[in-house]
């Protein structure tokens, strides 16, 4: 999870006063380690911009420790925290933009692993950027049970968790909600005083083990009417507290994309699928040969392609080089070259799906093409 937290005194004391009423040191519930290899996905907007996801992977998970990538589909961050941390800001360390820094809480913050309501942790904590350290005052509340629900996985037992901290005359403050069934928090607001807001909300919950909820759903049919046109997708990085992070490098275009992709499969290459199958059935060559001729003709190159010119608009429309016009009218472009006409409806299924696990497409835009493709089948 992003680093968050604020202006928390008032607001604190008055949810403390709450959780009596929900009852305070009961806990029927502890947290527990995500799995290695688990994958949770977000919905994020920042100062109520436009919405982008944010994928948190956890790459190790033992001995209470678990170590996170966070990825925005232009860069990746990491940050590793004990388990009991989950759910605020605290962690041991991370690099966010290249920027690394580490904390150093007390013990006293592993109560929080115990989910008792009520329970009220109020600590210093060092923090160390290279040569340079700050004093920060943690204030981090168990406020009670609920059920929360979000739109792509339903209603979820909850804790909710509120952080207040401080540090000369910055602050910040998150309320995050943590699922026992998911391992993880599930939903936060978080602001400070710079006036910087963030909000992510669980959208897919994959390869948890157990598996306590299921993965996300299949893409969904497409709907009987057309859906609306999405809004344009930002891709954002969340910055780190009270220093802003490197610029994120702009995506590089494969040489595919360079060559103008190759998702508008041209006619010669549907002639020679057409041939290739053709050896296919006159036994001239084996289904293991049409297979990787299928695959250089279209295969993986096409997505590749795409892939390549969605991220590049993704990019350039996140540094501000695009406008939200312009932005829209270029996925548009791009996405044209997915069509009955210049592509073999099967292989454009295909791409779709893979463009739609990469989340370069919104469910709409998948939706829309894949009834397309599937009616000229």
């Amino acid at each position: 999870m992003a680093r968050r937290e604020g202006t928390a005194g008032g607001r604190i004391a008055v949810l403390a006063s709450a959780a009596l009423v929900l009852g305070v040191g009961t806990a029927e519930a502890q947290m527990t380690a995500p799995a290695a290899g688990a994958r949770y996905t977000f919905e994020c907007a920042i100062n109520e911009g436009p919405a982008y996801q944010e994928v948190h992977t956890v790459t190790a998970s033992a001995d209470g420790q678990v170590r996170i990538e966070v990825s925005d589909g232009v860069r990746t961050n990491w940050y590793v925290k004990p388990l009991a941390f989950v759910g605020t800001t605290l962690i041991s360390a991370e690099s966010v933009g290249g920027h690394e820094r580490s904390l150093e809480p007390t013990s006293a913050f592993d109560r929080l692993a115990a989910l008792e309501v009520g329970d009220t942790i109020v600590e210093y904590v060092t923090e160390r950027r290279g040569a340079e350290r700050l004093r920060w005052k943690y204030k981090v509340l168990v406020v009670g049970r609920e059920t929360t629900y979000l739109r792509e996985v339903g209603d979820l037992p909850v804790y909710a968790i509120l952080e207040g901290r401080w540090t000369g005359l910055y602050s910040s403050e998150m309320q995050s909600y943590y699922s026992p069934d998911l391992a993880f928090a599930v939903l936060w607001d978080y602001g400070d005083s710079n006036g910087a807001k963030q909000r992510c909300a669980l959208i897919s919950a994959e390869n948890l083990a157990p598996v306590r909820v299921a993965a996300a759903a299949a893409p969904a049919e497409a709907p009987s009417e057309p859906e609306p046109e999405p809004e344009p997708e930002q891709v954002a990085a969340v910055a780190s507290e009270p220093a802003a992070p490197a610029e994120p490098k702009a995506a590089e275009p494969s040489a595919t994309a360079e060559a103008g992709g190759e998702g508008a499969l041209p006619v010669t290459a549907k002639e020679r699928l057409a041939q290739l199958d053709e050896l296919l059935k006159l036994a001239l060559i084996t289904p293991e040969e049409h297979a990787v001729k299928r695959q250089e003709i279209f295969g993986e190159r096409a997505v590749g392609g795409i892939a390549a010119e969605l991220e590049a608009a993704n990019c350039d429309y996140r540094r501000k080089t695009l406008t939200p016009e312009a932005f829209v009218a270029r996925r548009a472009e791009i996405l044209a070259k997915i069509n009955a006409t210049d592509m073999d409806p099967r292989q454009a299924l295909v791409l779709l799906n893979q463009l739609h696990e990469k989340r370069l497409i919104s469910q709409t835009e998948y939706a829309r093409k894949r009834k397309a493709m599937l009616a000229a089948l």
